[in-house]
């Protein structure tokens, strides 16, 4: 449900609830949400958004789930027609283990073949694990049927006990569509 509050601000409500019961696999499943989310544009061309979330998941069986919540921010600013940027930031919990994140993205497109973005995102579970990734692409579209693209990316995994691992990655390549 979408409620103006006041003059620029809303407050988008939702309540859910799902039921499954998988006599196949052993276990039934009861799950609620309940998500309140803000949204105001103090300026023309910057969104502000926060939000909260519950979500009680039961089971029996063999299924082991639990009982999650989290909040978080978002901002989405459009500096000019071409270039926009954005953040979010979460914070949650499962059974008591919290988890922080946070993401920022750029994206410039000067015209309507040259798009450019670059993005990086950290998580972070205290005592557990951390995960960070980063990329930057490319893409020029030649005509309707064809793009070059090259896109460069990094992601990495540490955790508490030791060790982790990282992947990196370069794509280049033509893309044609028919």
């Amino acid at each position: 449900a979408l409620t103006e509050l006041l003059a620029g601000l809303r407050l988008t409500s939702e309540v859910a609830r799902d039921a499954v019961q998988d006599p196949f696999s052993g276990f039934d499943l009861s799950a609620w949400l309940w998500k309140e989310v803000f949204e105001t544009r103090p300026l023309r061309d910057l969104t502000v958004y926060g939000g909260w979330s519950l979500h009680w998941i039961d089971a029996s069986g063999r299924l082991n789930v639990s009982r999650r919540r989290s909040a978080y921010g978002q901002i989405d600013w459009t500096i000019l027609p071409a270039l926009v940027l954005s953040a979010d930031w979460t914070y949650g919990s499962e059974d008591g283990r919290r988890t922080v994140s946070q993401r920022y993205n750029v994206n410039f497109a000067p015209g309507p073949r040259l798009a450019i973005s670059a993005s990086w995102f950290e998580s972070d579970a205290p005592g557990d694990v951390e995960t960070g990734s980063a990329g930057a692409s490319l893409d020029y579209r030649l005509n309707v049927f064809t793009r070059l693209f090259l896109s460069a990316s990094r992601s990495e995994l540490r955790l508490a006990a030791g060790g982790g691992s990282r992947v990196e990655n370069l794509e280049a390549g033509v893309a044609v569509a028919f």
